[in-house]
């Protein structure tokens, strides 16, 4: 593999590790807003997924939130 391939390959990996987070920064922004208006147990069984795991989301929101 010449130098330009792995610089690339590397430059690629980090944007798509970047668009990674941005992705689920958004889903946990989504699942939030869900939440302002409906318990959390009615947001879980309508997305499919289990409460913690809307809790845990909605927790990251938070903690992205509190950091900038």
């Amino acid at each position: 593999m010449d130098v330009t391939r792995a610089a690339t390959a590397r430059r690629l990996a980090a944007d798509l590790n970047a668009l990674s987070a941005l992705a689920a920064a958004l889903a946990d922004e989504a699942v939030y807003e869900l939440t302002r208006a409906e318990p959390a147990r009615d947001v879980a069984r309508a997305r499919g997924v289990s409460e913690a795991a809307v809790r845990k989301a909605i927790r990251l929101h938070n903690a992205r939130r509190n950091v900038r």
